[in-house]
C-alpha cells in the first residue's frame, strides 16, 4: 500500500471538522517523530499498542476517595497508622499508583480505585502524600519532625532522650 502523508493543515482541518477540541498544533508536532512536517502511519501506530494506566483514562471520583479513606480508617483506626502500614511502605512519604492500587486490593476495596487516585492526585504528580489522605495527620507528623530537630537535633535524639529519662 502507498505510504500516506498527512500535512499539518489537513490534520487540523479534519480534526476540527470532527469536533476535536484539543491543542492540535501541540499534538501534531508531538506525533511528527521524524520532524518531516507530516504524519505517516508509523507516527500513530504506537497509540494502538499503548495500554495507559487506568487512572489516566478516568475522571476523578471523590466518592471513591471517601470510601477508601473510610476503609483505611475502619481497618487501622488512624490515618497515620494506615499510611505507614499500607501506603508508604518505603518510608518516603510518597505513595505511587502501583502501591496505592495494591493497598486497595489488600483492603478488599472493589470500587473505582483509579477514580479515587485521580481525586487524590489532582495535580497528577504521580504520587500522593499523607496530606492527601489526612491533612491533620500530615501536619502532626510534620510538626513532630520540626520540633524534634529544633529541640533535639533529630528524631533519633528524641528517642535517646526518652530512654534516658528516669
Amino acid at each position: 500500500s502507498k505510504i500516506q502523508k498527512v500535512r499539518y493543515e489537513d490534520f487540523c482541518t479534519t480534526l476540527r471538522d470532527w469536533q476535536f477540541k484539543h491543542p492540535m498544533k501541540l499534538l501534531f508536532h508531538g506525533l511528527d517523530r521524524q520532524g518531516n512536517k507530516c504524519l505517516v502511519q508509523e507516527d500513530l501506530e504506537f497509540l494502538d499498542r499503548w495500554k495507559p494506566p487506568a487512572f489516566l483514562i478516568v475522571s476523578p471520583n471523590p466518592q471513591a476517595q471517601r470510601e477508601i479513606k473510610e476503609a483505611l480508617l475502619s481497618r487501622y483506626r488512624s490515618p497515620l497508622k494506615a499510611w505507614r502500614r499500607t501506603l508508604d511502605l518505603s518510608g518516603t512519604n510518597r505513595c505511587g499508583w502501583l502501591q496505592f492500587s495494591a493497598a486497595c486490593k489488600k483492603l478488599g476495596y472493589q470500587g473505582d480505585v483509579a477514580g479515587a487516585w485521580r481525586s487524590m492526585d489532582a495535580e497528577m504528580s504521580g504520587y500522593i502524600t499523607l496530606r492527601e489522605i489526612d491533612e491533620e495527620s500530615s501536619a502532626l507528623l510534620s510538626d513532630f519532625r520540626h520540633w524534634s530537630f529544633k529541640e533535639f537535633g533529630g528524631v533519633r535524639s528524641v528517642l535517646s532522650a526518652i530512654e534516658e529519662t528516669p
